[in-house]
């Protein structure tokens, strides 16, 4: 019994101790990355920090779904703001990395990978690089249109539709 006691009286001071390590990081990763939570990070395009605050929710310490829902929800804004940010640069490869390094669902990927590919697409076209904007469309799967569902008619794919985009704005270019 009065082991149960001592293990009582110590419960408070291991739980302070979880936390101010968490606090520590926090406060390094603040001077670190000079942000100081997952949004202020993203609102200062600063990915790395981002992702380091992200591992401190750990939501695999307990089987509490609600804290496993909302780091698959940080993980998905910080993998959204991250590829939008490199896609906004023009920067599609990177863009298009980031998506697959994520450890998201594929039919979370699917509809980021195919607004990312309509942008190549364009962009490529508007600097009138008709192979690159081609090379961008045939990433597009032919078995999905551009909204994700399966489709069965390649003419509906969206590789036939960014194709089709091309075709148009080349023959309109002139």
């Amino acid at each position: 019994m009065k082991h149960y006691f001592l293990f009582l009286f110590y419960i408070p001071f291991f739980l302070t101790s979880c936390g101010s390590k968490n606090n520590e990081k926090k406060e390094e990763y603040s001077k670190k990355y000079e942000c100081d939570n997952i949004d202020d990070c993203l609102s200062k395009y600063k990915f790395d920090g981002a992702r380091a605050y992200l591992g401190l929710e750990n939501p695999e310490a307990d089987d509490n779904y609600e804290k496993k829902d909302n780091y698959k929800n940080l993980e998905k804004k910080i993998v959204i703001a991250e590829a939008e940010y490199w896609s906004g640069q023009n920067e599609f490869d990177k863009a298009l990395s980031i998506i697959d390094a994520s450890n998201l669902s594929e039919d979370f990927k699917r509809p980021l990978k195919l607004s990312l590919y309509d942008k190549a697409v364009i962009f490529n076209c508007e600097k009138q690089d008709w192979n690159k904007a081609l090379s961008w469309a045939l990433k597009a799967p032919i078995d999905r249109e551009m909204s994700g569902w399966a489709t069965s008619k390649e003419e509906e794919s969206a590789q036939a539709v960014l194709k089709d985009k091309i075709d148009y704005l080349k023959n309109n270019s002139k």
